[in-house]
């Protein structure tokens, strides 16, 4: 089998795989925003550089959009991305704002979105939209705010591709019961800083929205900083081996996910670690 046919059965295979996990991740009860499947309503557009009530970094790629405050839920929606589609075209754009003026079903988007979609002038159009997954890489990623400190604690999550439903925390090493965290309408989760946590670090338990909690150990407290974790809600990443093959993963939660690797011999593929298909001179094993 050629490489090129290689690579391309190996992206088909991952994403056939990892269709229901991502499915499976959403299929529990969850707020109306995401439960309710496609939405219905009205698109317009604002001026902003990405940040706003959801209190995240400026906009890269000047493509995002503010969620309707009878669909804020508290902030639930910061961070989840909406696929959004008016006639023939589609755009994914993550939710960064809210929207008081718009009603429940209608996004306002950033100019880029809204371009992606229609021409400025139309100013206002049908859209249809639904929650998908948001195309992250690697690990979560912990905000502390600037005035956290010994008995506030005050933490943002960042980098992850399922809505995230509690955090909790405790003393770094299993120290002490799990405390959770109370979600903030500023996007971030608030509650009292365990003992010694500036010197031992912490542990966070992470729960999606329909998918298994993830635990990630020892994570630093640093007020004003930003620390990477090591664990993730839904990740893909791609790198090459140590003989020129090429690595692609999918994490969904929970260490659940799928993996395969493409070299010269072909492709070998790992589902959750259970179960390893092979694909070489055309032909697929299990």
């Amino acid at each position: 089998m050629p490489f090129y046919d290689c690579t391309r059965l190996a992206v088909y295979t991952l994403a056939i795989l990892a269709v229901p996990s991502l499915v499976r991740a959403f299929s529990l009860p969850l707020p109306g925003f995401i439960a309710n499947g496609v939405h219905k309503g009205e698109a317009t557009f604002y001026d902003s550089d990405g940040r706003g009530h959801c209190s995240l970094d400026p906009s890269g790629d000047g493509i995002f959009g503010a969620m309707a405050s009878a669909l804020w839920s508290t902030a639930a929606v910061c961070g989840v991305c909406a696929e959004i589609t008016h006639k023939d075209k589609t755009v994914r754009v993550p939710i960064v704002d809210e929207c008081p003026s718009c009603s429940a079903g209608s996004i306002d988007l950033s100019r880029g979105a809204f371009r992606a979609l229609a021409a400025e002038s139309a100013g206002r159009i049908d859209i249809s939209w639904k929650i998908v997954p948001c195309p992250v890489q690697g690990a979560l990623r912990y905000r502390y705010k600037p005035d956290a400190n010994a008995q506030y604690l005050a933490v943002q999550l960042l980098n992850y591709a399922i809505p995230v439903r509690s955090v909790e925390c405790r003393a770094a090493n299993g120290g002490g019961s799990w405390q959770t965290l109370q979600r903030s309408v500023d996007n971030y989760f608030i509650g009292s800083t365990p003992a010694n946590a500036g010197s031992s670090g912490l542990d966070f338990r992470v729960t999606p929205y329909g998918g298994a909690a993830v635990e990630d150990s020892g994570i630093a407290f640093s007020p004003g900083q930003t620390v990477a974790g090591k664990q993730s809600l839904g990740s893909i990443s791609v790198s090459t081996g140590e003989h020129g093959e090429t690595r692609i993963s999918l994490n969904t939660t929970g260490g659940k996910g799928v993996s395969a690797t493409i070299g010269s011999n072909g492709i070998n593929i790992d589902l959750d670690g259970i179960r390893t298909m092979q694909a070489n001179a055309g032909k697929l094993s299990s």
